[in-house]
C-alpha cells in the first residue's frame, strides 16, 4: 500500500495539507460531468485538488486527474494541460460552497509517516480546524498543541498490529479515512 496524495489549501499565503473534513460541498470531478480513475497507487481516488481558503470565501484553484478513457471537459471555461499522469487544471478561481468542518496541517514531520492512507493530524507540526459555512470561515480553532501531546501515536498503534483479518482492515480502511478524529 501507498501514501496518498492530499489535497492542498492555500491559507494566508501557506500551502496545508487536508487532513480531515466532515460535511458537504468540497469538489469532486463528478461535479464537472468527469468519472476519475486510478493510475497510481499514491492517488487511489484519481485526482486531487488545490484549494485557496480566504476570508472572502473557498475556492477552487487547481485540479488533477486522470480518467478512464482521457476525456477532459472544460471547467469554468479552463482547458487543462494534458501530461503524461492525466490532466491538470489551472488558475481556477471557482467558489466552492462546502459548509461544514476541515482540518488542516502544515509542517509535516517524517518520523510519524505511515506508509498507507492518508497521514493524521499527530503527525504535523500545525494542525487547524475550521468550521466553514456555504465557504465562508465561521470558526479557526487551532489544535496543534493537542496533536503534539499524540505525536506519534498513530503510528506506532498503525505499525504495532500483527496481521489478523479484522485488524488489517480496520487498520487499511482508518488509513483511508479523512475523518475529524485526532489522532
Amino acid at each position: 500500500m501507498t501514501a496518498q496524495v492530499h489535497d492542498i489549501v492555500i491559507y494566508k499565503g501557506e500551502d496545508y495539507w487536508l487532513i480531515g473534513f466532515e460535511g458537504d460541498g468540497l469538489v469532486k470531478p463528478e461535479d464537472f460531468d468527469m468519472k476519475p480513475t486510478s493510475i497510481i497507487t499514491a492517488n487511489w481516488r484519481g485526482f486531487s485538488v488545490k484549494y485557496l481558503l480566504a476570508d472572502k470565501g473557498l475556492f477552487l484553484r487547481e485540479m488533477r486527474l486522470t480518467t478512464k478513457r482521457d476525456i477532459y471537459k472544460p471547467i469554468y471555461g479552463q482547458t487543462p494541460e494534458i501530461g503524461e499522469y492525466g490532466a491538470h487544471y489551472q488558475g481556477l478561481d471557482v467558489a466552492v460552497a462546502f459548509t461544514g468542518k476541515m482540518r488542516l496541517g502544515k509542517g509535516f514531520l517524517t518520523e510519524c509517516y505511515v506508509h498507507q492512507g492518508f497521514q493524521k493530524a499527530s503527525a504535523f507540526q500545525t494542525v487547524l480546524d475550521f468550521e466553514v459555512e456555504k465557504g465562508r470561515i465561521v470558526e479557526v480553532k487551532d489544535r496543534s498543541e493537542e496533536a503534539g501531546k499524540i505525536r506519534g501515536r498513530y503510528r506506532k498503534w498503525y505499525t504495532s498490529k500483527g496481521f489478523s483479518p479484522t485488524g488489517t482492515f480496520k487498520r487499511i480502511k482508518d488509513a483511508y479515512s479523512l475523518d475529524m478524529d485526532l489522532k
